[in-house]
């Protein structure tokens, strides 16, 4: 949460309040506040980024690509790219300066939010995250 609130690009007053608003879905579920915050940021992300941002993570969660290099490599980015597409998500994820230092997924309830379709309201689309890697040729990590 501190780190949307941090955001760069944003002013902190306003994710604050973001934050403070969120209403969690109704149910019984533990993660309930938890799943809220993640589809906020989710909502957040540029429209024209968001298939990009899916596919990275897509590739963390299913494949554990975790070095940025070979993650662009599979990607098909260019150097450097792959912080610009994960910008929106820096709450989440921490994309390293480095090419071959981790990528990091902040929290371990994300992959798994990602991997229910009713907790993420079928945010990642499986099969076609699946199809898109197997037609991919996977560079060494």
């Amino acid at each position: 949460m501190i780190r949307y609130i941090e955001s760069r690009r944003h002013q902190p007053e306003d994710r604050l309040k973001t934050v403070l608003d969120l209403k969690s879905s109704k149910g019984d579920s533990p993660f309930a506040a938890l799943d809220a915050l993640y589809l906020q940021i989710f909502s957040s992300v540029e429209k024209d980024q968001i298939r990009n941002v899916l596919d990275v993570l897509s590739a963390l969660v299913l494949v554990k690509t975790y070095k940025p290099a070979p993650l662009e490599e599979l990607l098909g980015y260019r150097f450097g790219q792959l912080k610009a597409v994960m910008t929106d998500m820096i709450a989440l994820v921490e994309i390293p300066t480095g090419r071959h230092n981790p990528v990091k997924i902040y929290h371990a309830s994300l992959p798994d939010f990602l991997l229910d379709p009713f907790r993420s309201r079928n945010f990642l689309d499986l099969p076609r995250a699946f199809e898109k890697l197997a037609r991919t040729p996977i560079p060494e990590f």
